[in-house]
């Protein structure tokens, strides 16, 4: 059992992978509960396309930090008002089912009842609450959610709030997210606060009869040279929008359009002086063209 003492998603996300890599002095035969806060940031999954997951003004100007992570699934937005929970274990004894129930038993010993869809995602009443996500490695696996308690539901939205008019722009084999309304456990439940909730999964895993050995200092499990290396990647272009899947932009909605793999444009079709954006890095906002005065990135569902 680990909690995390640091804020930072790069230093967070960077734990989590060296627990599932083996880069710590933990027995590798362990079974690992991490959770972890982080401060106002983007995460997208590691098959995602950045440019249709995330508004376009928060991608230019990094506001908040966007980053990727080594799991599947969809975009999410991380705030100080929203919790983490990763569970990193041998696929000998993993059950995604077992760990979600250990979260909805949790918060069920708060008089919180919430309810487990067929995608894995918790929900109170018809709200989303919780989202989760996996990363498989040859004898581990990573498993980890979010749950929301007071997070900033406005930032979320502006940020995660794509028109479908986007969409129509990109030829792509990237995984879109799966949009749903969400609502903060606190809307409902005034008492509730992340130290509480902690307190309660904590509880929860020993009345489940397993050994609770908390780290104050995380940091001190690190075997540092696998974690500065990992660390130093968060941050890299080339892992953030490099990693993109390759895809077409076609900023018309027709065939003309750009061929963009590792986040550069490779190829051009159809587009007059179009070879010389070649070999340099995307950016649609550069690319698309503007009709009626609006540019078609500028929109945004309210």
């Amino acid at each position: 059992m680990l909690v995390s003492t640091s804020y930072s998603p790069p230093w967070n996300l960077s734990l989590e992978q060296c627990i599932l890599d083996g880069h710590t002095l933990l027995p590798r035969d362990a079974a690992v509960l991490f959770l972890y806060v982080n401060e106002r940031s983007l995460i997208i999954g590691k098959h995602q396309n950045p440019w249709m997951e995330v508004a376009y003004e928060c991608v230019q100007e990094q506001n908040p930090p966007l980053f990727r992570r080594i799991t599947g699934g969809g975009a999410v937005y991380h705030d100080r008002g929203n919790l983490n929970f990763s569970f990193i274990q041998p696929r000998s004894v993993f059950s995604k089912e077992d760990n979600l129930e250990l979260i909805r038993r949790a918060l069920g010993n708060l008089g919180i009842e919430v309810s487990r869809t067929s995608r894995g995602d918790l929900y109170y009443r018809n709200w989303k609450v919780s989202g989760n996500a996996l990363c498989y490695r040859r004898d581990h696996v990573l498993h980890h959610g979010t749950l929301l308690i007071d997070s900033d539901l406005s930032s979320l939205k502006r940020a995660l709030a794509i028109s479908p008019k986007l969409f129509e722009l990109y030829r792509s084999p990237s995984v879109p997210s799966v949009r749903s309304a969400s609502a903060n456990l606190k809307d409902f439940f005034p008492f509730l606060s992340i130290p509480l909730v902690v307190e309660k999964v904590i509880e929860e895993l020993a009345s489940l009869g397993h050994t609770i050995i908390p780290l104050d200092d995380p940091y001190r499990i690190l075997k540092e040279p696998q974690f500065q290396s990992i660390l130093a990647r968060q941050d890299m272009w080339e892992w953030v929008f490099g990693a993109t899947p390759t895809f077409w932009f076609h900023p018309d909605g027709g065939e003309a359009g750009y061929k963009v793999e590792q986040g550069r444009i490779v190829e051009v079709r159809g587009i007059d002086e179009g070879d010389r954006y070649v070999g340099r890095m995307f950016d649609p906002g550069l690319l698309a063209t503007v009709k009626q005065g609006e540019s078609i990135l500028a929109r945004r569902d309210s």
